[in-house]
């Protein structure tokens, strides 16, 4: 039984593989971070729909590569890409870790503006509660996010993503809290990004939205990237041969 489940994973994995490739293209140092260029290509002759969060990146957290999205209770930019440092040596990935700002650390414009955005996005579900007639809070706010972050892929389609990434602030949602990475100074590490896409997100769909969907098939699997090698350092963390 254990040989046939992964066999069957093995198959999903390639199959997953053979219809979108995600790949770096660059990745340059910007006065606050930096900016990373991805592309995402659908390799078939069909329509695609892909989760995707252009908003920000995850930590890695192997708890939190993939979401189902049963429970809201721990947010985070829940389609977002995963970046990935690998140590060389051991080839496992370094886990991010998460801190919070403190009501101390915002100046009162920034406070005025995190909570300004906090009631827009209050207002907006509230609307979409009742435009889709849902039963409950959890139900829009899920509902909102899928369908507010799908990448939309016709036949051989190929976009190009710029996103800004600052590997010392990835916020997790709309929240005070944040994740960010601890790296060894002066240590190159293998780089790569990761996307995750559970099958059962797509059962939050109402029927009218699937029906809006109908000519698109709905990407499930993992996407994962080519890998470079990325020197970190305090002064000028870069990835090299870009």
């Amino acid at each position: 039984m254990k040989q046939i489940l992964i066999i069957i994973a093995l198959c999903f994995y390639i199959l997953s593989f053979g219809q979108i490739e995600i790949k770096i293209i660059s990745l340059k140092k910007e006065p606050k971070g930096e900016k990373l260029s991805v592309s995402i290509t659908n390799l078939t002759n069909d329509y695609y729909v892909v989760p995707f969060d252009e908003s920000s990146f995850k930590g890695y957290n192997s708890e939190e590569v993939c979401n189902d999205l049963k429970t809201l209770d721990y947010p985070y930019n829940f389609f977002a890409l995963s970046l990935i440092f690998k140590d060389k040596m051991k080839n496992e990935p370094e886990n991010s870790l998460t801190r919070s700002f403190h009501p101390q650390d915002l100046d009162q414009k920034e406070a005025d503006r995190v909570h300004l955005k906090y009631q827009k996005k209050k207002e907006k579900l509230i609307s979409w509660k009742k435009k889709n007639n849902f039963q409950t809070d959890l139900e829009a706010e899920r509902n909102f996010y899928i369908m507010n972050n799908l990448l939309f892929l016709s036949p051989k389609e190929k976009k190009i993503l710029n996103l800004e990434m600052d590997i010392f602030t990835i916020m997790r949602g709309d929240t005070m809290f944040y994740d960010y990475y601890n790296l060894q100074n002066g240590k190159e590490y293998n780089f790569n990004v990761k996307l995750c896409a559970d099958r059962n997100i797509y059962n939050y769909l109402t029927e009218k939205q699937k029906h809006y969907l109908q000519k698109y098939k709905f990407f499930e699997g993992q996407l994962e990237s080519n890998t470079l090698p990325y020197y970190f350092s305090y002064y000028n963390s870069k990835v090299k041969g870009l």
